[in-house]
């Protein structure tokens, strides 16, 4: 059997990367708090402003709606290339996507929001920061040219 020059070699299943399979379960665990965040923001909308440091007096209504289609979009968008097993687009995805924590990390600290929101919004760039590294890694060292 003859193979490209160009076209990788999959690894067998007992030497795939364990940075491959961690960032799998990391990012399950992201699309499982997407979720949380959606169901959060459609049934107790007012709880999730709070969290940020905002009170309803802060037109945060839609705001809140708002958060709750970005967090769907973003873990069904995950789930989809995950599912898909398109590692290095899912991790090129959470690469752009961790603007949207830094953005809210920075809003939250603009609106003097409560010290411990700011701490979870930075540990979640931290955390999909992490996720995609260890994607995009675990996909270099599973693909290999002969």
């Amino acid at each position: 059997m003859t193979t490209s020059p160009t076209a990788p070699v999959e690894l067998s299943a007992t030497t795939r990367s364990p940075a491959r399979l961690i960032g799998m379960g990391m990012t399950l665990l992201l699309i499982l708090f997407m979720g949380f965040a959606f169901v959060q923001a459609l049934l107790n909308p007012t709880s999730l402003a709070q969290s940020f440091g905002w009170t309803a007096a802060d037109g945060t209504s839609a705001y809140v709606q708002l958060y709750a289609i970005r967090a769907l979009f973003l873990g069904v968008y995950a789930l989809v290339l995950l599912v898909r097993r398109d590692l290095v687009a899912l991790a090129t995805f959470l690469f752009i996507a961790v603007l949207i924590p830094i953005g809210d990390t920075i809003l939250t600290v603009v609106k003097s929001g409560p010290l411990v929101a700011i701490i979870t919004n930075f540990v979640t760039v931290l955390f999909v920061l992490a996720t995609a590294f260890l994607l995009r890694r675990g996909e270099r060292t599973r693909l290999v040219q002969p």
